[in-house]
């Protein structure tokens, strides 16, 4: 499917992704025909909702006025309902726990903090669990992870950690299921793991998904009914770059299968990998390709065997943002959403030169792939041997001009206008002749006329009076010529 990409679109100049690193989140919520973007900043300590009806190309800032601030993270999200966004944001030593309503697109009653004091906690996921009950997932740093829970108005204290893993680690997003599993991967210095935690909190041994050398990055992980699947992005060795997705039925002792996605060498670097579902529920891949001449999204979708060839989503050279810096060659890719058919919505951060180096956000659209067709040249059906042959222009719909038009298949004395798609040549043979010609539009919408356009090509003959060989001195003498192919009416001329 071709992905034909849009400029991308700066979200709310003022508000939107004002940070000073790639460490805000920001996610995309699908409601229907309308998508919202929720959007942090660190550096103006800044939380906004924005709401877009068109497909991500134009944006409205949603209830500016109760938006929670300040703040520095959002530590993670719950989407399981469709009336309420919940979520926790990440204020200092604060935990805030506030809803969104996109059904009045209000924000909520910021509810009562929970605050950690000295220790250095940082929360990395949140989630209501059967019951309802806000649910946070926190690490200190170290190996450890504790959960505390959100009841009768308060949060409770931590206890005992409910995780603990073999080395220092660095715990990711994850997802819940539909019986209350959350699924999350961490990584250490050397390895990518997998952990669940169910309902009741009570987490499983973890499970090594690969070994790295270093780099590594973490994508988010989706439920495919009973299939968790999931994405990082390392270096395998010294050098070299792999995308790693991953999918298995974690149950008491989960059992993965792994997919190397797509490999990169020296000078290609891997990174913000993620995994979605797409609307008929395939299993896609992007990540970041990044290198001294490149800045490109890339996509792979699962066959249901392997991923088939990874295709660029977005380049950001040839495409590039209003007033990116061009020298940063960065793509900070944080969320993903399709509408139909080829639409498909980007949210990504880029380092821009306004802001002296920090990063600022687009949304990024697709269009869908035209309905772009080619037919056959009208009334260009015969041709005669020695003679020029010319077809009329071939009639393509849906495309977007200016059009190029290339010969894919024909007779070796046939040749095409690029611009036009006019076919002509001299014919050197007769017989049946086949011809396929392709077209792309400026879009790079592509359509051909297989399995071809037919051509006859017809060979005049003529043929010698049968009988009356003889003629005399002084006396009249005619006998008829028999011509026969090409296209009449003949001119008959006597050669010396």
């Amino acid at each position: 499917m071709a992905l034909v990409t849009q400029p991308p679109i700066l979200i709310d100049a003022v508000n939107f992704s004002r940070e000073s690193s790639f460490t805000a989140h920001k996610f995309l919520f699908r409601r229907g025909a309308n998508v919202y973007a929720l959007l942090t900043s660190q550096l103006d300590a800044s939380i906004t909702m924005e709401k877009s009806t068109d497909e991500g190309q134009t944006w409205t800032l949603l209830d500016a006025a109760n938006s929670p601030s300040p703040g520095q993270v959002i530590a993670t999200y719950d989407d399981t309902t469709n009336d309420l966004i919940s979520m926790t944001l990440y204020r200092g030593t604060d935990v805030v726990y506030v809803d969104f309503d996109p059904v009045t697109d209000l924000w909520g009653t910021v509810s009562n903090p929970f605050n950690f004091g000295a220790t250095s906690w940082f929360p990395f996921a949140f989630y209501r669990n059967l019951a309802g009950t806000p649910t946070i997932l926190m690490s200190q740093p170290g190996a450890s992870f504790w959960a505390i829970t959100y009841t009768a108005g308060a949060w409770s204290a931590p206890g005992a950690p409910i995780f603990t893993a073999a080395a220092s680690a660095t715990f990711g997003d994850g997802t819940r299921d539909s019986a209350g599993t959350y699924h999350l991967s961490f990584f250490t210095a050397t390895k990518v793991y997998y952990v669940q935690v169910d309902d009741s909190l009570v987490a499983s041994a973890a499970v090594l998904l690969a070994t790295v050398f270093g780099g590594i990055s973490l994508g988010r992980i989706v439920i495919d009914g009973s299939t968790t699947r999931g994405v990082s992005a390392f270096e395998p060795s010294a050098g070299t770059y792999e995308i790693l997705a991953w999918a298995g039925t974690p149950l008491a002792a989960p059992v993965f299968t792994t997919y190397v996605v797509s490999t990169g060498g020296a000078g290609e670097s891997y990174t913000y990998p993620d995994s979605v579902l797409d609307k008929d529920g395939n299993w896609v891949v992007v990540w970041t390709l990044t290198s001294s001449t490149l800045d490109e999204e890339m996509m792979a979708t699962f066959n249901g065997a392997t991923f088939d060839a990874p295709v660029v989503f977005y380049d950001a050279v040839a495409n590039p943002p209003p007033n990116v810096d061009a020298a940063s060659n960065f793509i900070h890719t944080v969320d993903l959403t399709q509408f139909s058919d080829g639409v498909w919505l980007m949210l990504t951060a880029m380092e821009t030169l306004d802001l002296g180096g920090a990063c600022t956000g687009f949304a990024l659209s697709t269009a869908p792939a035209s309905a772009i067709s080619i037919a056959c040249p009208i009334d260009s059906a015969t041709a005669e041997v020695g003679v020029l042959f010319t077809s009329t222009a071939p009639v393509v719909t849906g495309d977007t001009p200016p059009d190029t038009f290339v010969l894919l298949s024909g007779p070796s004395w046939m040749s095409i206008d690029a611009a036009t798609g006019v076919v002509s040549g001299i014919p050197d043979a007769s017989g049946a002749v086949t011809y396929v010609i392709q077209v792309t539009d400026s879009l790079g919408n592509v359509a051909d006329t297989s399995p071809g356009c037919a051509l006859t090509v017809s060979e005049v003959t003529l043929a010698c009076p049968v009988g009356g060989g003889t003629a005399q001195i002084g006396v009249f003498y005619d006998q008829f010529l028999v011509a026969a192919g090409g296209t009449p009416p003949y001119t008959f001329e006597i050669i010396p």
